[in-house]
């Protein structure tokens, strides 16, 4: 495939994942607001309390079969058999483990709901593990208009069971009957999208394992690094500290997540195509992460600048804790998509091993950093750590980009100047149009002074990005993929209408 007609099936990949996740993202957003409102703190720690040990064991047991199969130059009928063959047979397992472990867990933290709570969630791991493997050439091909329909299916799903069950009951059951409604469903679409009768066999496992070793071992620190805060906050605070805790690190995460997710999820397919020809590669990669950083910076960031009145406004008093977890790992998470492409650029250059030493060096630097702000700054304690470990995260992945492509770490960062530029900008101006109004005191003046702060910042940042590329002659990066996009929206649909007016 040539480079431009990869790039256009990029772009309408990229289009159609954007869809999704626009429509996912709003619908998850909702979800989380409404079940915040309905239900208390205390609720959502102790289901993350029991997600986390499920996301632990279950990431020690897992493969990453989907990469493997999507890495394969052309897998067979027998590649996909084998792949459903060993995701069945570790859900059946992995569900056992977890409800035999429900009991000493419950014991573990003091409280009995956890028994029937993990349970339950894990034969949720059961139910996703039945998944149609033939679904990841949808990701392979590029063709994602049927993830849409996966995506968007299963988010509604969820949502609408949810929903009922916290309405009607205002239970923490909520948050579990809709996740396993969501993977149900899930579940049953993929086969609908791509009809596929499994039959069991491991006649391929080792052309899978070969290249999922080093990438399930990953996993395993990866989630470990990422989950087991949940665990010490748990012991030694409260279920309310870790309710506020991941209530917190969810939000933050979801829009920054959700508005890469388009692009990202295209860098590994893109870049496996690639991964022979190292100018092509080099160039691929800058130009994707300087795109990622111009959606990310602004959204994590402003969102961060506007998590107060958020907070304050839409879900109570009884939130204001999640306020500093939000400002904190929404301006991180933000900052870390200067190297977050890392990931799929290992993956396509076959350096999983590289990214398991990375996640181990991270590790090493996490928990003792994790463990230490806890015992000694208490909830406080624990999200400055995680401010120090994602410094440390993204320089290493600077370093490691510089080791596969030759980028310097400052050349990785000056991709990306006029975007932290304009991001500062738009930092500045929604802080002295919080210092300037008055704060509100009805729910429609709170929305109004949020839809202010947003309206100023955005502009703020377009204006200040624009002018440095003009300023800069018009170079190759984000603006120029923003303008061309803005060029054919007009052309293909606000000027067609224009003419019909006229007309």
């Amino acid at each position: 495939m040539t480079e431009l007609g990869m790039k256009a099936k990029m772009v309408r990949g990229a289009t159609w994942l954007a869809a999704s996740r626009a429509l996912v993202n709003l619908i998850g957003f909702v979800s989380t607001l409404i079940l915040a409102r309905l239900l208390l703190p205390e609720d959502f720690g102790l289901v993350a309390i029991a997600s986390t040990v499920i996301a632990i064991v279950s990431s020690v047991t897992d493969i990453p079969l989907s990469a493997a199969l999507v890495h394969h130059e052309n897998p067979s009928r027998k590649h996909f058999d084998t792949a459903w063959t060993l995701s069945a047979i570790r859900g059946a397992l992995l569900a056992a483990v977890l409800g035999i472990s429900a009991s000493p867990l419950a014991n573990f933290y003091g409280d009995s709901r956890l028994i029937p709570l993990v349970i339950a969630m894990s034969a949720v791991t059961f139910i996703q593990s039945l998944s149609n493997p033939t679904t990841v050439l949808f990701t392979r091909d590029l063709v994602f208009h049927q993830i849409f329909i996966l995506d968007v299916s299963k988010k509604i799903s969820g949502f609408i069971v949810a929903m009922l069950v916290a309405w009607k009951l205002n239970t923490y059951w909520a948050l579990v009957v809709g996740t396993a409604t969501s993977e149900t469903v899930a579940v049953f679409v993929t086969y609908a999208l791509s009809p596929f009768m499994p039959k069991p066999s491991i006649s391929k496992i080792n052309d899978l394992l070969s290249f999922s070793a080093w990438l399930s071992l990953t996993q395993v620190v990866q989630t470990i690094n990422y989950r087991l805060d949940n665990l010490f906050i748990g012991y030694f605070l409260t279920s309310g500290d870790v309710g506020q805790y991941s209530y917190g690190d969810n939000l933050a995460t979801l829009p920054t997540r959700e508005a890469t997710a388009p692009i990202a999820q295209t860098l590994f397919p893109a870049f496996s195509r690639l991964r022979d020809e190292p100018e092509r590669l080099r160039a691929a990669y800058l130009r994707a992460q300087a795109l990622l950083c111009a959606i990310a910076l602004p959204i994590g960031l402003g969102f961060a600048a506007i998590a107060e009145p958020l907070v304050r406004l839409v879900l109570g008093e009884k939130w204001m804790p999640a306020v500093l977890v939000i400002q904190v790992l929404s301006s991180v998470l933000a900052l870390q998509n200067l190297a977050t492409s890392l990931l799929p650029l290992a993956m396509a250059m076959g350096e999983t091993k590289t990214l398991f030493k990375r996640d181990m060096l991270i590790l090493v630097i996490r928990l003792p950093l994790i463990l230490g702000g806890l015992i000694f700054g208490g909830f406080t304690g624990v999200v400055l750590a995680r401010l120090g470990s994602g410094a440390a995260a993204t320089a290493l992945n600077m370093t490691l980009v510089n080791r596969l492509l030759g980028i310097s770490a400052a050349t990785q960062i000056l991709a990306n100047k006029r975007s932290l530029g304009a991001s500062a900008t738009m930092i500045c101006t929604i802080l002295v149009v919080q210092r300037e109004l008055a704060l509100p005191e009805s729910f429609w003046d709170g929305c109004a002074f949020l839809a202010i702060q947003v309206a100023l910042g955005a502009v703020a940042y377009s204006a200040t990005s624009y002018i440095a590329w003009i300023l800069e002659s018009r170079p190759s990066g984000p603006e120029t993929e923003f303008a061309a996009l803005s060029s054919a929206v007009f052309k293909r649909v606000i000027a067609p209408r224009m003419r019909r007016k006229q007309d």
